[in-house]
């Protein structure tokens, strides 16, 4: 028998209302994560990636939809059941000093999930805190007594991946956990997060806008656009055989390592829409340098265009491939 998945979204909404008018952050999104994997999330800015992310997490309700976490469904549970659940599901955010307490010590910082969950000797919550700086790479005996003023960048990115690990979670979302970080340090948080995945068996929900940040990273791309997903499959074949135009157009944007590499896909114009009020039919078509009048209007199925690789688009798929 195939073994369930992880994690599991259903047709997840979610809508803010802003007086007269609604903004439409996520619009209709389905996936699975199965165990030990990644999936990554990619975008621009305003296509909904993060506010995903914290829907799965119960961080924010969603408008409609579900999502389960190994079978349970997440949004019916209260009381004890919920409390036991975020356990094991947790989050490494954005800005590694925004998200971190000026106020706090490391070790506080790092403690504070085990208040809740974990042994309640001091002592005892200590020597977890220590085991968790050593697993990303930092010195307890520097570090544990320090405030987050007093780190750099790459270092205040391992102390919140160390919150997120200390109490053992099963699925974590990264949420664009490198984007404030120099290259030569988002090479190194990317290391540790693979080199985490590998001996521990953690499932990944990746957020980025960066298609080259997360190229040897996820095992699955899912490209989200105005709260869609416009194509969807495993990492090597997105890569390798894009087929949506915003797929297309984001790998061109990733800059070239050689100037006979450039040139490969339209580049991409315009900006993206307002979630307030999104195109009607293909909500790409009004970027697309080959919509038809039949993007305007209709909005495309997923057509299956490789192993276990969808695309939403109305462009044909490759020889042999049909839509569902």
């Amino acid at each position: 028998m195939t073994e369930p998945p992880l994690v599991e979204a259903r047709g997840l909404v979610k809508h803010f209302p802003l007086g007269r008018s609604v903004l439409r952050a996520v619009d209709g999104v389905s996936f699975t994560i199965a165990r030990g994997e990644t999936l990554c999330l990619v975008g621009e800015s305003g296509s909904g990636k993060s506010t995903l992310g914290r829907m799965i997490l119960r961080l924010l309700e969603p408008t409609a939809g579900d999502a389960f976490f190994e079978g349970e469904p997440i949004f019916a549970l209260s009381g004890r059941r919920l409390r036991d659940l975020r356990r094991h599901m947790t989050m490494i955010f954005q800005d590694p000093l925004g998200s971190l307490s000026p106020r706090w010590l490391v070790e506080d910082i790092v403690s504070e999930g085990l208040i809740n969950f974990g042994p309640r000797r001091r002592s005892a919550r200590r020597a977890l805190v220590e085991e968790a700086l050593e697993r990303v790479g930092l010195d307890p005996r520097l570090h544990l007594r320090r405030y987050p003023n007093e780190l750099s960048g790459g270092q205040r990115q391992r102390v919140g991946i160390a919150r997120a690990l200390v109490l053992e979670p099963r699925f974590i979302v990264c949420d664009e956990p490198v984007s404030s970080l120099d290259v030569s340090i988002q090479a190194q948080i990317l290391n540790l997060l693979a080199k985490l995945k590998r001996e521990e068996g953690h499932s990944y929900l990746f957020i980025s806008h960066d298609l080259s940040v997360v190229r040897h990273l996820g095992d699955r791309v899912a490209v989200l656009y105005l709260g869609r997903i416009a194509e969807i499959g495993p990492a090597s074949s997105v890569y390798a055989s894009p087929h949506h135009p915003y797929t297309k157009a984001l790998l061109e944007s990733v800059p070239a390592s050689h100037p006979s590499e450039r040139g490969r896909a339209p580049h991409l114009g315009g900006e993206i829409p307002s979630p307030v009020d999104p195109p009607s039919g293909c909500r790409f078509h009004t970027r697309c340098p080959f919509a038809m009048e039949r993007c305007r209007i209709e909005e495309p199925p997923p057509v299956e265009v490789g192993p276990g690789h969808q695309s939403w688009c109305f462009l044909p798929p490759p020889e042999g491939k049909v839509t569902p």
